[in-house]
């Protein structure tokens, strides 16, 4: 049975209203894995653009880390979508049964908000840049342009090996990436990003930072102008 057909997405329309922030949350269960993915607007109609936000750590146990992971986002993104899957255990990112996944959530938002959706924005945090790319090249959708903080792509092999995939030259990529990460050294990543916006055809804007940490909340803290950068493309 084809893997759509057997993920039962249990629009559970958790309508949880978030009184403060009014935000809608859908949970879309599979009954294959149980992972879960949270759906983060401002307006249940809302037609706007659709980010999809893979969270780190896509190993850990914890299999519902959507719920939480991408609302974050949304301060940066009021009028967007926020999609936000999880990965755990063995489920991680780079499965194609993840990516599968994705686009099966975005069919079933498709009914639900009678809408289309042919592309997408992408941001990954530490290993979710992972997922970003495999979205990238397995993806269905579009991508307008995708936004990678403290990432390690090295660890999929080095940047020449990508220069003949016409799918990742197609959108932006947008690489934070800080010399005081605390789990990926800056001597391997900085110099494995420049070279992989050398790329022909690869569309980049690279940030670095001397003081940059791992974790997300260093970027929003002290970097978010970086952040606001990337989302004013898709506020406008």
């Amino acid at each position: 049975m084809a893997l759509i057909a057997r993920v039962i997405l249990v629009l559970a329309f958790l309508v949880c209203s978030l009184q403060a922030k009014n935000v809608e949350e859908f949970k879309f269960i599979s009954n294959e894995d149980t992972l879960v993915t949270g759906v983060f607007s401002n307006d249940s109609k809302a037609k706007s653009q659709v980010v999809i936000w893979f969270h780190g750590a896509m190993s850990s146990a914890r299999c519902n880390k959507g719920l939480e992971a991408g609302r974050g986002f949304l301060e940066f993104v009021p009028q967007a979508i926020v999609i936000s899957p999880s990965a755990c255990k063995n489920e991680n990112w780079l499965r194609e049964k993840s990516i599968q996944r994705i686009d099966s959530v975005l069919n079933s938002l498709e009914k639900v908000r009678s809408r289309q959706i042919d592309s997408v924005y992408l941001v990954g945090v530490s290993d979710g840049a992972l997922g970003v790319f495999a979205y990238s090249v397995f993806g269905k959708r579009n991508i307008k342009s995708r936004l990678l903080v403290s990432g390690f792509l090295k660890a999929l092999g080095e940047p020449f090996e990508f220069q003949n995939i016409e799918r990742l030259k197609k959108g932006g990529w947008w690489l934070l990436q800080g010399a005081q990460d605390r789990l990926y050294p800056a001597d391997l990543t900085f110099p494995w990003n420049r070279e992989f916006c050398k790329i022909s055809g690869m569309k980049c804007v690279l940030h670095e930072d001397i003081h940059g940490e791992h974790d997300w909340s260093y970027w929003v803290k002290n970097r978010r102008n970086w952040i606001l950068e990337f989302a004013r493309q898709i506020n406008q």
